[in-house]
């Protein structure tokens, strides 16, 4: 994996299995979707007002 994406620190990402943050400890079974959350570069929320503001100024 960190072949793949090397800015991966995996010592201090935070790990999921199916959208549920997990310890790296948790034991995975048959089937677990494994998730290596980074951090955010830009906040959703910021995002989508800049796109509704700028939707409405198209429409004008």
């Amino acid at each position: 994996m960190l072949d793949f994406f090397p800015d991966i620190d995996i010592d201090t990402a935070k790990l999921g299995i199916y959208s549920r943050v997990v310890k790296p400890s948790e034991v995975l079974q048959r089937g677990d979707r494994v998730e290596i959350y980074r951090p955010l570069i830009a906040d959703p929320k910021d995002v989508r007002r800049r796109r509704a503001e700028q939707a409405a100024k198209n429409k004008s």
